[in-house]
Order: structure tokens, then sequence, then C-alpha cells
């Protein structure tokens, strides 16, 4: 009996001794005990994380785990308060090439969040990034003009040449005057066994395909060889042979279907708009005459653009933006309240609104070329017309260190809201590296951030909350070989991280935070390994309450 007293009492008092840290964790609670037991014991004690606080909660997730009710779902509808569907409302992902949208591809996820008791903050509208820019392109190209048929003869008589002159790729014939008196300059080649060349370039917009006929006339001193000719395109070469020229020294008309060449050019070659004739006998000796070449050639001229006043781009611009805006609060207004109308369209250099003229990526889709830069205001009162009520945010990323940006975003929120925006809120991704080293400038970067949005006078809300290891450049580092050491360092952070946002933030402007990465990945340590808590648990969970963490 004695024994079982004494392990009564220790279970007793280590019972109470686990009550009492809940709170507060300190390093020396337990000394007797391995340090994982007693560091899951320590981790274990706390509460859910959504019990430690009155602002939203949120963590993100991809649609399919809302639409499985997973362990991920289950992990975070017990934790959270909110959720974001990461993936749910990309423009290119429910806006067809043709314009057609489909609302219903995350109809179930929606709905699964939303009947959980969790708000459903949305992500953006409108990102430059995640437009269908086909279906853009389509509403700003300017008017096609069809091209016309043609129906025409091209003839090669030799007359604008000088006499004695050359053509290009044929060496040996010259420009000369007809020996008959009748033609006035033919071309001629006087060397024993040498063809005439003879370059042809067609209309712009015809091709070799288009050439119907070809006819010529020719006169030759040499009457014992046949009379060849070759059309030379790219690698193809096509010879048609006629008979030997029945006079001598006179001239004689001949003529040649292009059905009788095209066998023996490929298609790439027949593409060709210049090629080359070569005529004659190669006969030794030989004094020959070429003139009046004619290409008969049945074509369609190319189309061309004419432009389109800027008035007509912008008017499809705007009905573009405000069907897609329209169609998802319709859908979905009586389930979302709270929506991100548009993201990341400041540039991270110049603080200022992308565009095509000072970014010029041609994946991304720029409204602004073509609405201005109030065009945000503008689809906001689209939303507020369809739900007064709905409490709309902007998001911008890579806003740490980076002072230019946080200044260029405060004047674009004041200036669209002035515009009759209301936009509610101002989100804001906040991924931050870990390394001691780098550890007291993150922290500077990351107040004067915060100092920054609470200038706003906005709702402040902060996402993809994640920790990251990183070496002093702030290049993220091998997150797999994290040790419990690091991981207690990251989760004093992540405690500052909380604390600051709640002794910068005035409550009134308070909306919340949300994580990303919840579980550990290749890109974050998160607050849990395989659903098992982490330290950087209880930094959290502590920065909520506006508490220390120590180990």
């Amino acid at each position: 009996m004695k024994k079982i007293k004494n392990f009564v009492l220790a279970s007793a008092a280590a019972t109470l001794l686990l009550t009492g840290c809940a709170e507060d964790y300190q390093s020396d609670f337990n000394v007797n005990k391995p340090e994982s037991v007693a560091l899951a014991e320590t981790l274990n004690a706390y509460d859910v994380l959504k019990n430690y606080t009155g602002i939203h909660l949120g963590a993100e997730i991809a649609s399919d785990d809302a639409l499985a009710q997973n362990a991920l779902y289950s992990q975070v509808l017990a934790n959270f308060n909110e959720v974001t569907l990461s993936d749910a409302f990309s423009y290119a992902g429910m806006v067809a090439d043709n314009g057609d949208i489909d609302t219903l591809t995350v109809e179930k996820a929606v709905a699964n969040a939303a009947n959980s008791g969790m708000n459903v903050f949305a992500t953006a509208m409108f990102n430059p990034a995640q437009f269908n820019v086909n279906y853009m392109k389509e509403l700003t190209k300017d008017t096609w003009v069809e091209g016309t048929q043609v129906d025409t003869d091209i003839v090669e008589d030799f007359e604008k040449y000088d006499a004695g002159s050359k053509l290009d790729g044929d060496g040996f014939s010259v420009i000369a005057k007809d020996p008959a008196g009748q033609n006035g300059k033919v071309f001629s080649n006087t060397k024993n066994a040498k063809f005439m060349s003879i370059p042809i370039q067609l209309p712009e917009g015809a091709k070799l395909k288009d050439v119907q006929s070809i006819s010529f006339d020719y006169r030759s001193s040499n009457i014992k060889k046949i009379l060849l000719l070759r059309v030379k395109a790219g690698e193809s070469i096509a010879e048609k042979q006629f008979d030997k020229p029945e006079a001598k020294d006179q001239w004689a008309h001949y003529e040649l279907s292009m059905t009788s060449l095209a066998d023996n050019i490929t298609a790439e070659d027949m593409e060709a708009n210049t090629f080359s004739i070569m005529v004659g006998q190669g006969a030794t000796p030989q004094k020959v005459y070429v003139d009046n070449i004619k290409l008969h050639v049945a074509y369609k001229t190319e189309g061309y653009y004419v432009d389109r006043p800027a008035a007509e781009k912008a008017a499809d611009v705007k009905k573009g933006l405000d069907a897609y805006a329209d169609a998802l609060v319709k859908k979905y207004g009586d389930r979302i309240n709270t929506w991100t109308v548009a993201s990341d369209l400041l540039d991270d250099f110049l603080g200022e609104m992308k565009s095509t003229d000072a970014t010029g990526d041609p994946s991304e889709f720029y409204p602004n070329d073509y609405l201005g830069d109030n065009y945000v205001a503008d689809v906001c009162k689209t939303i507020h017309a369809v739900k007064p009520d709905m409490k709309l945010f902007y998001e911008e990323s890579n806003m740490l260190g980076n002072d230019m940006k946080q200044e260029g975003l405060k004047n674009y929120l004041a200036q669209w809201n002035e515009a009759g925006a209301q936009i509610a809120g101002v989100n804001i991704k906040v991924d931050l590296p870990y390394h001691a080293d780098i550890l007291e400038d993150t922290k500077a970067q990351y107040e004067t951030l915060l100092n920054s949005l609470k200038e706003t006078g906005l709702l402040v809300r902060l996402s993809d909350l994640n920790v990251y290891p990183a070496d002093k450049s702030g290049a993220i580092q091998g997150i797999s070989q994290v040790t419990t050491a690091q991981l207690k360092e990251m989760a004093s952070f992540y405690t500052y991280i909380v604390n600051k946002y709640l002794e910068i933030i005035p409550e009134n402007q308070r909306y919340g935070l949300s994580f990303s990465h919840v579980n550990a990945s290749n890109v974050g340590v998160g607050l849990w390994s395989n659903y098992n808590r982490l330290p950087t648990y209880v930094g959290v969970a502590n920065g909520l309450q506006s508490k220390e963490t120590t180990w």
C-alpha cells in the first residue's frame, strides 16, 4: 500500500503541475522527465487556438480539402474560426475562352465551409496573373479585316534592268537586247552547258503553292538538246522537260501547269514567297534567250487589324470584369460576407500599378491599361450594387522591407475609397524568414509594415502567415532538417509576430490572422507535423494571449 500511495501522490502532483503550466510554460517544470515527453505534455496542455482570441483566426486550405472534409479540414475546423479556400475563385479557372462563367466548380466546397460555422474569407476576384488571358485578348483585340481574293499574272520581262547587268544567283547570264529586235530586253546566256536562273519574288501574301501555271518565250541556237525548266524553292527542285526547239534562233512560246511540278516540292517549300526558275538546255555550244516569264497566281491577301476605339475596348473589359463579379456575388453572397476584390496589382519595385508598359508580362492582364487605375473602385461599386453589406478587402504581397510599395498601397487605397470603392480592409501576405543574424532586421521591417498598415485606417488582416528557416540572405533552407531547438526559437518569433500585431494595430482595425501551411511542408515549418502540435503552436497560442514564450 505504501508504494501505491506514493504513486498516487506523485501522479496528483504531476497533474497539478501540468495544469498550472497551461498558461506559462517554463523550461524547468518537469526536469525529471525525458525532454520529448515533457515537450509533448506541454504542447497538449494548450487549448485549441480559436479559444484564445476574439479576432478572426483563419487557415488556408484547398477546395478539395473542404470538399472531402478530410483530416486537415477537421483540424482547421477545430482550431480556427475562419477559412480561405486558396484555389476557389480564380478568374482563369471559372471563365472560359468564350467568356462563359462557371460558378459551380467550388459550390460544394464553399457550402461545406460555410455550413461548418466558420467564416469564409474569399480569395481575390481579380489578379493580373489569374485572368483568362485568351478571353481578355479577345475582348481587347482590334477589328480584323479579311484579305481579298486576287487572281493575277506576275510577269518578268526584264525591261527594268540595264543591258549587261546580271541577276542574283546567276553569274553567267546577262541582260541583253533581243537579237530579233522584237522584245526589247531579254535574259541571255552564251556559256557552254549553263542554264539561266531567274529569281522570282511573289506579291506579299502569295506563295509558291498559289502559282497555277508558268509560261515563257525561249530562243536557242541549239536544237539538238531538250529544253528544261526547273523550279527551285528551299531544298526542293522540280523539273519539267520540253521537246527540243523546233527552229534554230527563233522565238517559241512554252507553257506548263504547276500541278506537274508540285509533287516534287515539299509542303514547307510550297509556302515560299521567293524562289528561282531555271531555264535552258545546258548545251554546247549555245546562245539562248528567255523573256516574258509569266506566272498566273491566285491567292488571298493577308488580313490585317484596324485599330478599334479605346472607348470600345474599355467598355468590353469593364463588361468582362463586372460580369464575373456579379456572377460570384449572386451565387455565393448568401454564404460569403468577406471578399478580396483584387490582389497583387502593385509593382514590387515601383510601388505603382502594374501595366503593360511598365511590366509587360505576356502571361498577365492589366485592366488599368484600358480602364485606368480606378477600375478597382468601379468593380467594388458593381459588387455593392448586388450585396451592399459585402465587406471588401484589397490584398498585396512582398511588402516586407518595401517602403515604396507600402507608400503606394496607402495612396491607392485612399484614392479608390475617395472614388467610392468602400474597401473595408487590407490583407497582406506575410512570409517571414528566420535566421538569428537577420532576426532584428526582420523584426524592424515587420514593425514598419504594421505601422504603415495602421496608417491606412482600414481593417488589417495578415494572411499566408508563415515562418521559414532561412540563411543570412533570407533564402529558404532545408525545413526537413529543422531541430526541436530551432522550432522553439521560431515559436518565440511567432509569439513576437502575433504580439506586435495586437500591440501596433488598434483594436478597431484588427480583423485577424490567417495561416498557410498549418502542417509542416517543404516551404513552412507549420504549427503541426502529421497533425501533432509543434512548439510553434505554443508560440501562436501565447501570442494570441499577449504572453511571452520562453523555453
